[in-house]
C-alpha cells in the first residue's frame, strides 16, 4: 500500500468511528428518554394502585353499612337520595 491510500483509509476509520460515536450518543438520548417515560408511568401506575386501594376501602365500607343497615331491619338512607 502505498502512503496516500493509507490516509484515505484512516480517514474513512475516522469518519466511521465519529459516525458510531454520533449513533452511540442517539442510542443513549434514546434511553434516557425511555427511562424517564418508564419513571413517569411508574409513577402514574402507583398513583392508579393507590385510588383503586381507596376506592375498593369505600366501597368496603359502603357494603359494610349496607349490611348493617339490612340487618337491623332498616332500608338504607342512600337508597332514598336523589
Amino acid at each position: 500500500m502505498n502512503e496516500n491510500t493509507q490516509i484515505k483509509n484512516l480517514k474513512n476509520i475516522r469518519t466511521q468511528i465519529e459516525l458510531l460515536k454520533e449513533r452511540l450518543d442517539n442510542i443513549d438520548k434514546t434511553l434516557n428518554t425511555q427511562e424517564e417515560v418508564l419513571d413517569l408511568l411508574f409513577e402514574d401506575s402507583k398513583s392508579l394502585l393507590q385510588e383503586a386501594s381507596i376506592c375498593k376501602q369505600d366501597n368496603n365500607n359502603v357494603v359494610d353499612i349496607m349490611k348493617r343497615a339490612f340487618t337491623q331491619g332498616k332500608l338504607p338512607k342512600i337508597l332514598f337520595k336523589k
